[in-house]
């Protein structure tokens, strides 16, 4: 029998209490089994069962029978809610069991305990206990020397900033345990230090410790944000030294005596405390602006005891340290000055930009601020002397330079994708002709629309791709498969990068890699959402190339035509476009519509795409591959013009091939050209149109007599040449 302690799905007794049987199995554990259904269930042998049912398998006659009070079936919604309840309760008996302090939340919100303080359990009884009368409770550990973890808690606001400081230290970064948080960030599980005390504090904005004082949501809770799931399943780590010596000790040991609540008359409150009080930020600004509240208390007179009163109810209404404003005021008050200075040292302000000393490798000296301002911003300075310039390292000379965003664009079924993994075959092999020019490097690949089976990996092949350099990248949540996310996932493929040594990301289609609930004909939403990737690419020294579909319209400016928000284009330092050939249409062009970096006179590149069979172990496999062919120097977009012109003349061609090889068929495989030009044009063909259409069936011309009358023939019509010899 499994001796894990199992945690019986409860609810209020609502049945006939003798409907289960209890067996004594041994000492230590008792069964109860269900008469009806035989399902059977493991408890304590200490668990007060009377006044509780287990639910029962969904067979189960006695579910079936109605007497549960008319409850019938259980339906999906409900047993879903079951199955939720069983896994927070059992995961609460595995937390305590491995020695956590055990904090069940309110939705992401500790459980308060009646006097103050919160909820907290230490064995397996108290688990029963409390989720027997609480069982829509979420679970929580607390943070700490008593449980032996702490966290960085890292908000999605915060995100960039954590991989701008994460990056300069990378080498020295452990693997541990990280944890997706309900509103999209992450909690960095660490074992907690044992030689020295570390407390709660806000690290940078967005990012805050969970220490000594604090407490973390666990998975599996589900908030109303979302649910907490792990995504590195590892043991917690020991914390970095260069991270461990940027932490605090615990307040409380610096913090003044604790002050009950005063009243107060809000009507004497002056503008700026008031317009602090109206707001309330979200994930990862709370903190922050619970410091700014405290201290503009101070600043506007209030008293300790008056300023607890006067952050109850603000508290409340965001959902933080609820049951604890005494304290927290506390270790506030006093420290205003200690807190701004640690917060300039580490911020450029309050904007969420990179943190610290590392902020911008290019500064040779730290940067000027001007005085903080009441609302905590400040204007930092740097002088243009102390920027060293940097010379631009290129991916592709001249066309792609490494740490930047670049699009690659054109119409459906131009080739760009082909384009795309040509290049990434030449990136892992060392081909490509750059700073990366004879060292193999890795390819990042996040593709939705091609399968990997049958599409993009014969690409690979066909184009000669070390395929171990290339990784196919999706996200794993709660054990279901999904897709790249930005700017979610944007530290996760940071992280990815330097540990494979990535020179190129293919984001195939971009759009489809946005976040889901993007505009992306919104400037501001793309922006936000592209910004951190350039960031990471710079950081990382990567070239991201994001594929993208062009406009249904009729422009020929290569920019214009690409599809969505100009933000793509703006944001991006190169844009390649793929067209068709004006001059041949079996060939293709890649021109440089945009290139910030480098130089704006590049000759358009020629190429075609060729059949490539690349396996034969279940039958042929076809790939495709680019032969490149030469350049030209035409412009773009006057190129673009001419096939959007060459594009009716085809259609012109293709009409009046098809009528010449009916006419011709008609008249027994030849006629005169007069006759065909006669007869086309009053079918409506030009004889331009027509001519086009001799050299597209490939006709075979003759002439004889005097005057001379030329021939249109289809090939095969004419009778062969005696042999006179």
């Amino acid at each position: 029998m499994n001796r894990r302690m199992i945690p019986p799905r409860v609810t209020p007794l609502t049945a006939a209490a003798g409907h289960w049987s209890i067996t004594r199995i041994e000492a230590a554990l008792e069964q109860l089994r269900c008469q009806d259904c035989d399902s059977t269930v493991d408890v304590l042998a200490d668990t007060i069962v009377r006044g509780f049912v287990i639910t029962h398998s969904r067979g189960c006659p006695w579910l079936k029978s109605g007497r549960n009070r008319g409850r019938g079936r259980v339906s999906a919604a409900e047993q879903h809610q079951l199955d939720r309840r069983d896994a927070v309760v059992q995961a609460a008996y595995d937390y305590v069991r491995r020695g956590f302090v055990v904090v069940p939340c309110v939705d992401k919100r500790p459980r308060g305990r009646k006097g103050g303080g919160w909820v907290e359990l230490r064995d397996g009884q108290d688990v029963h206990e409390h989720y027997s009368q609480h069982p829509d409770d979420n679970v929580g550990i607390r943070t700490g020397a008593e449980s032996g973890l702490l966290a960085i808690d890292v908000d999605l606001p915060g995100q960039a900033t954590w991989g701008g400081l994460v990056g300069q230290h990378l080498a020295e970064m452990p693997p541990t345990r990280v944890v997706g948080t309900g509103s999209g960030g992450r909690h960095l599980v660490y074992r907690y230090p044992a030689d020295r005390a570390i407390g709660c504090s806000p690290l940078a904005p967005g990012i805050d410790v969970r220490a000594e004082g604090g407490m973390i949501v666990a998975p599996p809770s589900v908030s109303s944000r979302g649910p907490y799931e792990v995504l590195v399943n590892r043991p917690a780590a020991e914390m970095p030294d260069w991270l461990l010596a940027m932490l605090k000790p615990p307040r409380a040991t610096e913090s003044g005596p604790i002050a009950e609540g005063e009243p107060i008359d809000a009507s004497t409150l002056p503008g700026f405390v008031l317009e602090l009080l109206a707001e309330h930020p979200g994930d990862g600004e709370r903190h922050r602006h619970f410091f700014k509240l405290v201290a503009a208390c101070r600043r506007a007179g209030l008293s300790q005891g008056q300023t607890v009163t006067l952050v109850g109810p603000w508290c409340k209404a965001v959902g933080k340290f609820v049951g604890r404003e005494a304290q927290q005021v506390a270790d506030v008050w006093g420290k205003v000055e200690d807190e701004e200075q640690r917060a300039e040292e580490w911020l450029p302000g309050l904007t969420g930009g990179p943190v610290g000393p590392a902020q911008n490798s290019d500064v040779d000296s730290p940067v000027a601020a001007a005085p903080a301002s009441p609302e905590g911003r400040s204007l930092v300075v740097t002088k243009a002397s102390d920027v060293r310039p940097r010379r631009v390292l290129w991916l592709w000379q001249d066309r792609l330079a490494l740490g930047t965003l670049a699009l690659l664009a054109g119409r459906e079924g131009i080739g760009k994708s082909t384009v795309a993994y040509q290049l990434a075959a030449d990136v892992t092999r060392g081909m490509l002709p750059g700073e990366r020019h004879g060292q193999p490097s890795g390819v990042i690949v996040a593709a939705t629309e091609d399968s990997r089976e049958h599409t993009i990996v014969p690409r690979l092949l066909a184009a000669g791709a070390d395929l171990d350099r290339v990784l196919f990248v999706e996200v794993m949540t709660a054990g279901v498969h999904g897709e790249l996310s930005l700017p979610r996932d944007t530290p996760q493929l940071e992280l990815l990068v330097r540990e494979h040594d990535v020179a190129l990301i293919l984001l195939d289609p971009l759009m489809s890699r946005l976040d889901s609930r993007t505009d992306t004909h919104r400037d501001s939403e793309v922006r936000r959402d592209l910004e951190p990737l350039c960031a990471i690419a710079d950081r990382a020294g990567a070239t991201v190339i994001g594929l993208i579909h062009v406009n249904k319209g009729t422009s020929t400016d290569p920019l214009t035509m690409v599809m969505g928000s100009r933000a793509f284009t703006a944001v991006s330092r190169a844009v390649l476009f793929c067209a068709v050939d004006p001059d041949n249409e079996e060939s293709r062009l890649l021109g440089q519509a945009k290139n910030n970096l480098g130089r704006t006179d590049l000759p358009t590149l020629t190429f075609t795409i060729e059949a490539v069979e690349v396996a034969d172990d279940d039958g042929p496999v076809m790939g495709s591959r680019v032969v490149w062919t030469g350049s030209t120097t035409r412009p773009l977009r006057e190129a673009i013009e001419g096939a959007a012109e060459g594009s009716e003349v085809r259609s012109a061609t293709a009409e009046a091939a098809d009528w010449l090889e009916d006419h011709l068929k008609l008249n027994g495989g030849t006629d005169t050209s007069a006759n065909v030009k006669a007869e086309g044009r009053k079918a409506g063909h030009s004889d331009r149109s027509l001519r086009a259409a001799r050299v597209k069936l490939g006709l075979v011309v003759t002439s004889e007599g005097f005057p001379r009358t030329s021939y249109w023939s289809l090939p095969g019509s004419l009778p062969e040449p005696e042999d006179k010899s």
